[in-house]
């Protein structure tokens, strides 16, 4: 299963989820969301999309997308609803600066140590034997350095993510496209991949910017994510509404 987010929304038209992101789905129980009165929602966002963060630390975002169904042999539509509920905010203190800087360390180092010493191995050298089994060694590693990820969300900072809404199946293609009403929505979907068994093969449309990153931005090539241009002299064009019917 290869997971695929792109951050714009308007591209859900393109498959057939609208924008406000219903997909006659039944509202949540009352026990899972906090009511649609304790978040923010910005007021040009469709009221089906509510996010954001609230007093409680309350934050909420959908997805739409499609995923292929192996039974109907046939994509078929589907949307998701996540919210991330967080500890309530603290003081700053000591303590809670020296574990953020603990687990930055542990994270730069390890994707640094993955990148020099297994993405050159798996990514370069078995590639010239078979490039099928570079990307299956790739994925698999990668996948093993991006749990670490789920385990500080969860465990350390005591985060809890729920996801409901149409049910989203192991093994299988999905292509999701998230609102990206924060700036790490995103990174929450590695706990979806996580518990479909699908992490390291994950992949991302993001902005050519980010290719240029050190030692993310290398780690983004051997993972293959597509990189694209986003320029608004160029989107605004009169060609742009009619990208869609392609």
């Amino acid at each position: 299963m290869e997971v695929v987010s792109v951050g714009a929304s308007y591209m859900m038209e393109a498959v057939g989820v609208r924008r406000d992101c219903k997909m006659d789905l039944q509202p949540p129980p009352p026990t899972t969301y906090t009511p649609p009165h304790r978040l923010t929602r910005h007021p040009s966002r469709p009221p089906g999309c509510r996010g954001g963060h609230s007093s409680k630390t309350t934050e909420r975002s959908c997805c739409g997308g499609i995923f292929w169904d192996n039974t109907e042999r046939r994509w078929k539509p589907a949307a998701i609803y996540m919210q991330v509920i967080g500890p309530k905010r603290r003081a700053l203190t000591p303590l809670r600066v020296f574990r953020g800087v603990i687990c930055l360390l542990v994270l730069l180092s390890t994707a640094l140590m993955m990148l020099v010493c297994i993405g050159f191995l798996t990514a370069v050298v078995m590639r010239l034997f078979s490039i099928h089994y570079s990307r299956k060694f790739t994925s698999f590693f990668f996948g093993i350095w991006l749990a670490l990820w789920p385990f500080l969300f969860e465990k350390i900072n005591k985060t809890k993510v729920i996801f409901s809404g149409e049910t989203v199946p192991a093994r299988e293609r999905v292509l999701l496209m998230a609102n990206h009403r924060t700036e790490v929505d995103w990174m929450y979907l590695w706990d979806l991949a996580l518990r479909k068994g699908r992490l390291g093969y994950i992949k991302y449309i993001l902005k050519s910017s980010l290719m240029k990153l050190p030692v993310f931005g290398w780690s983004f090539r051997i993972m293959e994510f597509i990189s694209v241009e986003r320029k608004w002299e160029v989107d605004e064009t009169p060609h742009a509404p009619n990208a869609l019917d392609l």
